[in-house]
């Protein structure tokens, strides 16, 4: 099962920093008391495009090569 988390920027038409994506992957990988599972992290522009309603633009994990993966406690 994935759990995806989705954040998006705070100023407006700003686009997604990549180093606030990293931070983010990297805090969620040393957190506890998550639930075990895999999770998908991205940050998205501030800007939606209006014929598809999706973020203009979007950073974060790359599925099958950064997975966030939390294992359950012993």
């Amino acid at each position: 099962m994935m759990i995806t988390l989705t954040f998006f920027m705070e100023k407006k038409h700003s686009l997604p920093d990549k180093s606030i994506a990293k931070e983010v992957i990297n805090k969620l990988k040393k957190s506890n008391g998550l639930p075990p599972g895999n999770y998908g992290v991205y940050i998205k522009s501030n800007e939606i495009l209006k014929r598809t309603g999706t973020a203009k633009k979007q950073e974060g994990t790359t599925s099958g090569i950064d997975d966030i993966i939390l294992e359950p406690s012993k």
